[in-house]
């Protein structure tokens, strides 16, 4: 199994999942190669094969350089080619958690020839929504707009600004490139099943969903 995320040590609710799943998973004698965004300065198992790609959050960087890493980060799509080239096996499965704050959507053009054995984690709803939440900031209420559509790309529904959200409808309209497709992969692991309706309003699969839980 490999496991990839923007970060490797626990910052939010995300990333405590991915730690409780890799645990979980050696648990079961599970061999796991965990791909994370940063430094993984504070990563101290052993039992993981781990892959810090050496970035930091976008929130950390410059205007300049979050607006262009943002939306491709050179050595994501490098690192993980060369990964996949080296190592994939017929049976290897990619597990996906976020991806918006480090990685940007070039994981995805690394990932898209195994894409068939790719696992999309929805810890929020950027795999379809480009703000993210399906929600509208602005008016303080649940958004029924299909995302990318004419009247999505006006809406100014960002929480920041309507620029912050055009960019970020090039960096949905690019995940959704190299993905062929709003969440073209095998599965997505959903935190609550109410969740799979908005990922059928954003043209997400009508099957493919599954809950997922922690035992």
């Amino acid at each position: 199994m490999v496991v990839l995320h923007d970060f490797s040590e626990v910052l939010g609710g995300a990333s405590h999942l991915v730690q409780v799943l890799i645990g979980q998973l050696r648990a079961r004698g599970i061999p796991v190669t965990f791909i994370a965004g940063d430094t993984g300065t504070h990563f101290t198992r052993e039992d993981v094969a781990f892959v810090p790609l050496g970035g930091k959050d976008l929130l950390a960087r410059s205007r300049p350089g979050a607006l262009a890493l943002g939306l491709h980060n050179p050595v994501t799509l490098r690192s993980v080619r060369e990964w996949i080239a080296m190592y994939d096996t017929p049976g290897t499965i990619y597990h996906l958690h976020g991806w918006s704050k480090v990685l940007s959507p070039s994981v995805f053009a690394a990932l898209k020839p195994v894409a068939r054995r790719l696992v999309l984690h929805a810890h929020d709803y950027f795999n379809a929504c480009p703000n993210g939440g399906f929600f509208d900031y602005r008016e303080e209420r649940d958004c029924e707009l299909k995302p990318l559509s004419r009247v999505c790309l006006v809406r100014r529904c960002d929480k920041n600004s309507q620029a912050q959200k055009l960019w970020r409808v090039g960096r949905e309209a690019l995940r959704r490139h190299w993905l062929d497709g709003v969440s073209n992969a095998a599965r997505m692991l959903l935190i609550h099943p109410g969740q799979a309706r908005l990922f059928q309003q954003g043209d997400g699969p009508k099957t493919g969903f599954m809950p997922f839980a922690i035992r």
